[in-house]
């Protein structure tokens, strides 16, 4: 872009940029595009991935989920959450993570992350691995959907303010809930998770969630 707006406050990130997005190009064109279909990821001038579309999923706020698998070993791929024009991504290529977050005005923040960097997770080091979620290879090839729990997601304006607008907040929640069923599918989980319904609530944020 000509003129960035802002970088996103992205926890953990040692690198970033803001970009635009190709959106024809992400979605192959047409929505449901043939699953195969190829596209060039350039996240910055020394990454440049080559991504082969799995799966598109039409979700909450007429948002959709694309899924790539980034080589062929089942493990490396980048999802990416589309509400209007607000995108929320995250890429696993080994160990290294890369996100992406919408800032407003047609801009998104690509950034390295060092997991290292962010909170750990369960209770002990064992369990602090678990900011991005690899698919097991073979984990789609089930349906398992047999038990499928409806949720509602209450956000404050304080999350609109920092992902760019009502779309960019939008496009986090379906990001989160789709990266959810990755790791139900993982354990070869039969539950899944699905965003039936999210608002704004006036509320002053204190502490962390």
């Amino acid at each position: 872009p000509n003129e960035i707006t802002r970088l996103h406050d992205t926890e953990g990130a040692v690198r970033q940029k803001n970009v635009t997005i190709d959106y024809d190009l992400l979605f192959g064109g047409e929505l449901q595009s043939e699953s195969g279909d190829e596209i060039l990821i350039n996240l910055f001038d020394d990454v440049a991935l080559i991504g082969t579309k799995t799966s598109t999923e039409l979700v909450y706020a007429n948002g959709r989920i694309v899924n790539y698998a980034i080589g062929d070993n089942g493990w490396d791929y980048a999802q990416f959450s589309v509400v209007g024009k607000a995108v929320t991504g995250v890429i696993q290529v080994g160990h290294s993570l890369y996100t992406v977050r919408n800032v407003g005005s047609g801009e998104l923040t690509v950034s390295e992350v060092d997991s290292s960097l962010l909170p750990q997770c369960g209770v002990d080091d064992r369990m602090n691995d678990c900011h991005s979620v690899k698919e097991k290879p073979g984990s789609g090839e089930r349906g398992h959907n047999a038990h499928v729990s409806h949720i509602m997601l209450v956000y404050t304006d304080d999350v609109t303010a920092a992902e760019g607008g009502e779309d960019g907040a939008l496009s986090v929640m379906n990001a989160q809930v789709a990266t959810m069923n990755r790791a139900l599918a993982n354990g070869d989980s039969e539950f899944r998770v699905n965003l039936v319904h999210a608002y704004e609530q006036v509320y002053t944020e204190f502490g962390r969630a």
